[in-house]
Protein backbone atom coordinates (compact mmCIF):
# COMPACT_ATOMS: atom_id res chain seq x y z
CA UNK A 1 0.00 0.00 0.00
CA UNK A 2 3.22 2.23 0.31
CA UNK A 3 3.03 3.29 -3.40
CA UNK A 4 -0.66 5.10 -2.59
CA UNK A 5 0.78 7.09 -0.21
CA UNK A 6 -0.52 7.97 3.78
CA UNK A 7 -4.58 9.73 1.72
CA UNK A 8 -4.51 5.95 -0.32
CA UNK A 9 -3.81 4.12 2.91
CA UNK A 10 -6.68 5.84 4.28
CA UNK A 11 -9.15 5.11 1.62
CA UNK A 12 -8.50 1.69 1.34
CA UNK A 13 -8.11 0.61 5.35
CA UNK A 14 -12.05 3.14 5.77
CA UNK A 15 -13.63 1.04 2.80
CA UNK A 16 -11.98 -2.57 4.61
CA UNK A 17 -14.17 -1.01 7.66
CA UNK A 18 -17.04 -1.04 5.46
CA UNK A 19 -16.71 -4.31 3.31
CA UNK A 20 -15.97 -5.92 6.62
CA UNK A 21 -19.74 -4.15 7.64
CA UNK A 22 -21.60 -5.59 4.48
CA UNK A 23 -20.28 -8.78 5.01
CA UNK A 24 -21.09 -9.37 8.52
CA UNK A 25 -24.28 -7.68 7.55
CA UNK A 26 -24.93 -10.13 4.84
CA UNK A 27 -24.55 -13.21 6.96
CA UNK A 28 -26.63 -11.62 9.84
CA UNK A 29 -29.25 -11.03 7.10
CA UNK A 30 -29.62 -14.55 6.88
CA UNK A 31 -30.78 -15.87 10.54
CA UNK A 32 -33.71 -13.02 10.21
CA UNK A 33 -37.09 -13.89 9.23
CA UNK A 34 -39.06 -12.11 6.55
CA UNK A 35 -38.56 -9.89 3.71
CA UNK A 36 -39.74 -6.06 2.25
CA UNK A 37 -39.31 -3.08 3.97
CA UNK A 38 -39.89 -1.30 7.33
CA UNK A 39 -40.52 2.06 5.91
CA UNK A 40 -40.04 3.77 3.10
CA UNK A 41 -36.84 5.40 4.07
CA UNK A 42 -35.31 1.63 4.06
CA UNK A 43 -36.75 1.15 0.87
CA UNK A 44 -35.12 4.62 -0.58
CA UNK A 45 -31.71 3.68 1.05
CA UNK A 46 -31.69 0.21 -0.58
CA UNK A 47 -32.62 1.93 -3.72
CA UNK A 48 -29.62 4.45 -3.09
CA UNK A 49 -27.44 1.27 -2.19
CA UNK A 50 -28.33 -0.74 -5.39
CA UNK A 51 -26.78 2.40 -7.37
CA UNK A 52 -23.59 2.30 -5.03
CA UNK A 53 -23.38 -1.41 -5.74
CA UNK A 54 -24.05 -0.97 -9.71
CA UNK A 55 -20.76 1.43 -9.10
CA UNK A 56 -19.15 -1.57 -7.16
CA UNK A 57 -19.70 -4.06 -10.25
CA UNK A 58 -18.08 -1.41 -13.00
CA UNK A 59 -15.03 -0.95 -10.61
CA UNK A 60 -14.53 -4.75 -10.44
CA UNK A 61 -15.55 -5.32 -14.54
CA UNK A 62 -12.78 -2.34 -14.70
CA UNK A 63 -10.13 -4.28 -12.27
CA UNK A 64 -10.60 -7.28 -14.01
CA UNK A 65 -9.42 -5.62 -17.32
CA UNK A 66 -6.65 -4.01 -15.68
CA UNK A 67 -5.57 -7.43 -13.94
CA UNK A 68 -3.45 -5.94 -11.58
CA UNK A 69 -4.54 -8.75 -8.13
CA UNK A 70 -4.31 -6.33 -4.99
CA UNK A 71 -7.08 -4.59 -7.22
CA UNK A 72 -8.86 -6.85 -8.26
CA UNK A 73 -9.04 -8.57 -5.10
CA UNK A 74 -9.82 -5.35 -3.19
CA UNK A 75 -13.04 -4.94 -5.81
CA UNK A 76 -14.27 -8.27 -5.65
CA UNK A 77 -14.08 -7.83 -1.49
CA UNK A 78 -15.93 -4.56 -2.31
CA UNK A 79 -18.41 -6.00 -4.53
CA UNK A 80 -19.47 -8.58 -1.80
CA UNK A 81 -19.60 -6.15 1.09
CA UNK A 82 -22.02 -4.42 -0.84
CA UNK A 83 -24.05 -7.32 -1.86
CA UNK A 84 -23.92 -8.56 1.73
CA UNK A 85 -25.95 -5.11 2.70
CA UNK A 86 -28.13 -5.32 -0.22
CA UNK A 87 -29.11 -8.22 1.09
CA UNK A 88 -29.17 -7.10 4.74
CA UNK A 89 -31.88 -4.35 3.69
CA UNK A 90 -34.25 -6.74 2.09
CA UNK A 91 -35.00 -7.72 6.14
CA UNK A 92 -37.95 -5.80 7.18
CA UNK A 93 -36.20 -4.20 10.71
CA UNK A 94 -32.49 -4.91 9.97
CA UNK A 95 -30.43 -3.09 13.23
CA UNK A 96 -28.99 0.14 11.97
CA UNK A 97 -25.59 -0.42 13.01
CA UNK A 98 -23.82 -2.39 10.48
CA UNK A 99 -25.62 -0.19 7.36
CA UNK A 100 -24.44 2.82 9.59
CA UNK A 101 -20.95 1.66 9.98
CA UNK A 102 -20.47 1.01 6.21
CA UNK A 103 -22.04 4.42 5.15
CA UNK A 104 -19.34 6.05 7.47
CA UNK A 105 -16.38 4.38 6.28
CA UNK A 106 -17.45 4.65 3.03
CA UNK A 107 -18.16 8.64 3.13
CA UNK A 108 -14.47 8.51 5.28
CA UNK A 109 -12.65 6.39 2.64
CA UNK A 110 -14.18 8.52 -0.03
CA UNK A 111 -13.02 12.26 1.70
CA UNK A 112 -10.10 10.31 1.86
CA UNK A 113 -9.75 9.92 -1.99
CA UNK A 114 -10.06 13.47 -2.73
CA UNK A 115 -7.01 14.10 -0.92
CA UNK A 116 -5.53 11.58 -2.61
CA UNK A 117 -6.37 12.62 -5.79
CA UNK A 118 -6.17 16.70 -5.22
CA UNK A 119 -2.46 15.79 -3.81
CA UNK A 120 -1.17 13.64 -6.31
CA UNK A 121 -3.12 14.54 -9.22
CA UNK A 122 -3.57 10.59 -10.15
CA UNK A 123 -5.28 9.69 -13.64
CA UNK A 124 -6.35 6.40 -14.35
CA UNK A 125 -6.89 4.15 -17.76
CA UNK A 126 -7.41 7.69 -19.63
CA UNK A 127 -9.52 9.66 -17.18
CA UNK A 128 -8.29 13.23 -16.17
CA UNK A 129 -7.69 13.75 -12.64
CA UNK A 130 -10.52 16.09 -12.80
CA UNK A 131 -13.33 13.34 -13.99
CA UNK A 132 -12.28 11.03 -11.17
CA UNK A 133 -12.58 13.54 -8.68
CA UNK A 134 -16.55 14.66 -9.99
CA UNK A 135 -17.18 11.01 -9.68
CA UNK A 136 -15.19 10.69 -6.30
CA UNK A 137 -17.55 13.23 -5.05
CA UNK A 138 -20.71 11.56 -6.90
CA UNK A 139 -20.26 8.44 -4.92
CA UNK A 140 -19.50 10.68 -1.47
CA UNK A 141 -22.74 12.00 -1.86
CA UNK A 142 -24.41 8.49 -2.57
CA UNK A 143 -22.71 6.85 -0.06
CA UNK A 144 -23.94 9.75 2.56
CA UNK A 145 -27.54 9.71 1.50
CA UNK A 146 -27.62 6.09 1.90
CA UNK A 147 -26.54 6.71 5.45
CA UNK A 148 -29.10 9.73 6.16
CA UNK A 149 -31.86 7.35 4.68
CA UNK A 150 -30.77 4.31 7.28
CA UNK A 151 -30.93 6.78 10.21
CA UNK A 152 -34.60 7.91 9.29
Amino acid sequence: MNKWGFWGTVETVAKVVGILAGLTAGGVAFTLGGWGWASPFQLAAWIVLVVATLGALAQFAIRIKQKDRFTLVFAEANLLGHLGLVIALLRPGFPDLLPLSFAGAYVLGQLAKLVFLRVTGYKEDGNSNAALFGLTVFQAVVYLAFGVLVAL
